[in-house]
């Protein structure tokens, strides 16, 4: 696929809403349909925009800094944030990093769609609609990739990591459990589970430079973190 300032080189139809007698999980339904119903019907909650709590700002208050600082130590330029989601917090680091352009991608077209309106004066920052997995991906330094992976079939995370292979970024911050599942399995599309980046399938533990812990934890979670990885040696 090709990108330039107007998007991916593909025509991307609106987001048909799904009947509510629809399963979020019922196989066959397009990744973009379970998401933007997500959205739509709050699945997870007013919280975060509708992303969930672990997207509200408040949740993210120790990761923001430690963010922060990995764009200025490694000299980063410009930052795809894949899925970008409700941006219910990203706004508070990129206004400290006003210089770096910025790029949002989600399959729920009408979050972008609001994105595009409500940040429109925002000229380094940019909003797509398209498939993180499926589609090819717009350059950028690093690919920020915090609450997504986990929500996804194994298959699909293997394809999104070829993606970021293939786009020539630099770095991939990917969020991780550090004390997850000692077995990565196999969820729906819009699923859960503990996905630790390091264990098999994926065992990505030669590519990491950083852990940046996030100090949040929920009812029987394990630690969350973000795991930094150098993309040439994934």
């Amino acid at each position: 696929m090709v990108w330039d300032s107007h998007g991916p080189h593909v025509r991307l139809e609106m987001t048909m809403r799904l009947p509510r007698t629809v399963e979020f999980h019922e196989k066959g339904v397009p990744t973009k349909d379970v998401f933007s119903r997500i959205y739509s019907s709050k699945f997870w909650g007013n919280a975060g925009g509708g992303s969930g709590i672990g997207s509200e700002p408040s949740s993210t208050a120790v990761l923001r800094p430690k963010l922060v600082d990995v764009i200025k130590k490694y000299g980063i330029k410009s930052m795809l944030d894949a899925p970008c989601g409700s941006l219910a917090w990203m706004p508070l680091v990129l206004e400290q990093v006003p210089d770096m352009t910025y790029t949002g991608i989600d399959v729920a077209c009408d979050v972008i769609a609001q994105h595009q309106v409500n940040y429109a004066n925002r000229t380094n920052w940019r909003f797509y609609c398209a498939d993180v997995c499926h589609q090819g991906l717009p350059r950028a330094d690093i690919v920020f990739s915090r609450d997504s992976l986990q929500h996804l079939p194994l298959s699909y995370a293997h394809a999104f990591l070829r993606n970021v292979r293939e786009s020539g970024a630099r770095y991939l911050l990917v969020g991780s459990y550090i004390n997850g599942t000692t077995a990565n399995i196999d969820v729906p599309i819009g699923g859960y589970y503990h996905i630790n980046v390091l264990n098999q399938p994926f065992s990505l533990q030669h590519a990491l430079l950083e852990t940046l812990s996030e100090e949040v934890g929920y009812s029987n979670d394990s630690p969350k973190s973000m795991m930094l990885l150098e993309v040439a040696k994934m």
